[in-house]
């Protein structure tokens, strides 16, 4: 496993979404966000939120991956 939040390399892909994002108009009703250990998803709110701020963020996550969901 590669935590996204301590790898610099796997940090910086991710970071290049947000760059990707502010490229399209903001005029979202929903967004739907991979959740892992809610690295990206925050990231990713972060930029969506500023831009639009009546999007509303849903978090997904694979079946077979339940981490974050089940410590909540």
């Amino acid at each position: 496993m590669v935590e996204d939040s301590l790898d610099i390399e796997t940090l910086e892909g991710a970071g290049t979404m947000r760059f990707e994002l502010l490229k399209f108009p903001m005029c979202l009703d929903v967004l739907l966000v991979a959740l892992g250990n809610g690295a990206l998803f925050n990231g990713v709110a972060r930029v969506i939120k500023a831009r639009s701020p009546n999007t509303r963020m849903i978090a997904i996550q694979a079946a077979g991956a339940p981490a974050m969901v089940k410590s909540w």
